[in-house]
């Protein structure tokens, strides 16, 4: 019987499938036609033949979205100096040498990763990036990424941001990975081997490996590991900054954000800069093969954010009754135009800043005209919106804070995802307008109003529930459902909030004990003062500096004894 190639006849009519679905949309800007190319790579569409066990609607289910996604995400137009240059200079994440077999070696450095807002999506865009860039360079044979957890603490963790790698990766990334090294895992981090493992997709667990120390050399050689770890000989400049890159000041000015707020997130990354800066100057490093960073050959322009992407169809089209019902990622418009452009455009991100539940909410007027606004709840007891109504001047922007107050009752109060802000906004003539006339101006026709929904990110339950059932929850997750993905979504954040509260006990345990011992010591210099005067005192001083000689002699004095000279 002749053999038959069954995967090159489903790789075919993969190919058959998605062409004729970019023919029916190729005008609404739902895929990117520099991806075409991809999809004329046999290998490229048998590996997402292969992650869907040769199943060709789940392999084109699959293929349709990563298409999507890849141009919701810009990758094609997206190049190495859209990115901060100081996401270059920690030396956080970056592309490396080969291991011991030829693959190549992508570094991710958990203690360089910092909790953001205003730097979410250019971190994710740059993650994003530098995986589609080292796919490029592998050509599609796979890479091995070491996660360097050296250092790494509870104030690292980003279990939203882990989900995200771990899905963009599973779906998107179809069979890129060779392995993933998790090096110098620290005992404190080890509860969450379990835990991460059952996010993981199946036979996703055998690609991982352990390795503490030097055992990092039976996977790559010395010579081609980075000095920053012991015994790393490479000096090839993984500090790099790509050519025309621009400082983060540069980036959040193009992005809208004051200087307060520059000023707010750049100490997060002065020491690990300073560290670069202190290291370059100490040793000399090869620079990057030519070729390696992407020519700049235009004007420098801000990485395009996928939140603040506006789709303008090339023609219109008749819209079904399924896409009417879907939720819109930005809000119904309900006037001729947008007044306000409200970024982020669909949810409102809270982020615990060591006392509460913190969103921003940045609100710039489109027009040349006066525009009044207002943020309305559907919880308005649990949130102080600040400030929640004004008038905007012609092209003006305006930052406002929501804060999640909580109910009185609730021993841990978190924000939920049921919860719903909106914002509507009209044109006015007056800026000075009395609160009467304020009021009357939402009492128009919803014509004449413009809207936006927004929703919590975070959703919660009890505080209170144990890591054990947390734990027992997160393996009944189903991958394959959307139920379970908003599930396992919100099991990660409440992760998230159990150990930032294991942090803050850990830190206070710490400071208990230093002050515990401190006063230990006080009290035994004192009993020994008192029984033995300050004899035994005053021989310690002599070996000790002036300083220390001082803090004796002040024992001596609380103890009421004679002080020694």
């Amino acid at each position: 019987m002749a053999k038959t190639n069954r995967t090159g006849e489903l790789v075919i009519q993969l190919r058959k499938k998605f062409m004729e679905s970019y023919e029916k949309y190729k005008d609404d800007d739902v895929y990117d036609d520099d991806d075409l190319k991809l999809i004329q790579d046999d290998w490229y569409l048998k590996r997402f033949l292969l992650a869907a066990y040769r199943n060709l609607d789940d392999a084109f289910k699959m293929l349709d979205e990563t298409m999507r996604w890849r141009n919701d995400m810009y990758i094609s137009q997206v190049r190495d100096y859209h990115f901060p240059s100081e996401l270059y200079q920690i030396g956080g994440l970056f592309i490396y040498e080969p291991d011991k077999k030829g693959t190549m070696v992508l570094y991710m450095r958990i203690r360089m990763h910092r909790k953001t807002v205003e730097l979410d999506e250019p971190e994710k865009g740059f993650v994003v990036h530098t995986f589609n860039k080292a796919e490029k360079l592998s050509k599609g044979q796979g890479f091995a990424i070491v996660f360097d957890l050296t250092g790494a603490g509870y104030s690292n963790l980003d279990l939203p941001f882990l989900s995200f790698l771990i899905q963009f990766g599973r779906n998107h990334f179809p069979g890129s990975l060779s392995y993933i090294l998790v090096y110098n895992l620290p005992w404190i981090l080890s509860s969450f081997q379990k835990v991460v493992f059952k996010m993981l997709p199946e036979g996703a667990t055998n690609l991982i490996k352990f390795a503490s120390g030097k055992e990092i050399f039976d996977y790559i050689d010395p010579e081609n590991v980075p000095d920053y770890i012991e015994g790393g000989k490479c000096r090839r400049n993984f500090r790099a900054v790509a050519p025309g890159s621009r400082q983060i000041l540069d980036v959040m000015t193009h992005y809208g954000y004051s200087r307060d707020v520059y000023d707010r997130v750049y100490p997060m990354y002065q020491k690990d800069l300073e560290e670069a800066a202190r290291a370059l100057q100490e040793k000399e490093y090869e620079d990057p093969l030519p070729g390696f960073f992407d020519e700049m050959k235009c004007e420098w322009a801000p990485l395009p954010l996928p939140s603040r992407r506006v789709r303008e169809p090339k023609k219109k089209r008749t819209i079904t009754v399924e896409e009417s019902q879907e939720p819109t990622k930005k809000l119904k418009k309900q006037s001729s135009q947008d007044l306000l452009s409200v970024f982020p455009s669909d949810i409102a991100s809270f982020v615990f800043d060591g006392k509460s539940y913190v969103a921003e909410i940045d609100l710039k007027n489109r027009t040349d005209q006066l525009v009044a606004y207002k943020i309305l709840s559907t919880n308005p007891r649990n949130y102080t919106v600040s400030p929640f109504k004004g008038i905007l001047l012609p092209k003006s922007a305006l930052r406002v804070t929501v804060t999640f107050m909580g109910k009185s009752t609730s021993p841990s109060p978190i924000p939920s995802s049921k919860d719903k802000f909106l914002i509507v906004s009209t044109v006015v003539t007056s800026q000075n307008m009395s609160a009467q006339d304020f009021a009357k101006l939402w009492k128009n026709q919803p014509s004449e109003l413009s809207s936006y929904k927004l929703r919590s990110r975070i959703a919660f339950t009890s505080a209170e529930e144990t890591f054990d059932s947390l734990d027992s929850s997160i393996s009944n997750v189903s991958f394959t459902s959307t139920a379970s993905k908003g599930s396992l979504s919100e099991q990660l954040i409440r992760m998230d909030y159990k150990f930032r509260q294991l942090d803050a006990k850990y830190t206070r345990l710490l400071i208990s004990f230093y002050a515990l011992l401190l006063l230990t010591i006080v009290l035994w210099m004192l009993i020994i003062a008192h029984f033995n005067g300050c004899d035994i005192l005053s021989s310690i001083a002599t070996f000790a500096n002036p300083r220390t000689k001082d803090v004796l002699n002040t024992v001596c004095k609380m103890s009421g004894l004679k002080e020694r000279k």
